[in-house]
């Protein structure tokens, strides 16, 4: 009979907790602010540099890379597409504002691409010196749309940014590569 109500208990108090426990919340959420009805007006009043008509914007995380490498810096981040530029800004929850992480003019962009692999996908655009991954998110910051990220590829080629291919797929956080080395001592004196 005890161990009937240990297993029982046991099963309600797991349960219990599984119901109330903290729910997580996705990092890029947590770390940038993005109110899309506020987004454009905002982004504009902190960042004057914003000019243009802003015809798509939303989260995003941004991967950095030299050309022909898929393995680069990453950051979450939010962005506005203008029919010339694209502009990627990160969160001040400080000075509560967006700060420019970087303006891509897109005249000077040689290519873009789109690629996916598993459930990642990214608008990649192919610079001189530097190769950039643009994953674009839905508003929770919790899935990675397909239709949203094609409809950046979409109106960046449109701009006049000729098509090209990803060069070696999706790119990468160089955080994965890093791995952490912990000694283990084992005494074995008595």
């Amino acid at each position: 009979m005890f161990l009937i109500r240990t297993i029982v208990g046991g099963v309600f108090i797991a349960s219990l907790t599984a119901c109330t426990g903290p729910s997580p919340v996705p990092v890029a959420r947590a770390m940038v602010y993005y109110d899309r009805a506020a987004f454009v007006e905002t982004l504009k009043h902190d960042m004057p540099a914003v000019t243009g008509d802003v015809v798509q914007h939303g989260r995003c995380e941004v991967f950095v890379t030299t050309p022909e490498n898929n393995v680069g810096s990453q950051k979450p981040c939010v962005f506005a597409l203008t029919r010339e530029t694209v502009y990627v800004a990160s969160w001040n929850a400080f000075g509560t504002k967006y700060e420019n992480l970087m303006t891509i003019p897109l005249k000077g962009v040689d290519q873009v691409a789109y690629t996916a692999f598993g459930g990642m996908r990214q608008v990649q655009l192919t610079e001189k010196k530097r190769l950039l991954g643009l994953a674009v998110f839905n508003d929770e910051a919790t899935a990675n749309p397909e239709k949203e990220t094609k409809q950046a590829f979409e109106s960046i080629k449109d701009s006049g940014v000729p098509e090209g291919k990803s060069i070696r797929g999706v790119i990468f956080s160089n955080a994965l590569y890093y791995s952490t080395y912990s000694p283990i001592y084992i005494n074995t004196r008595k």
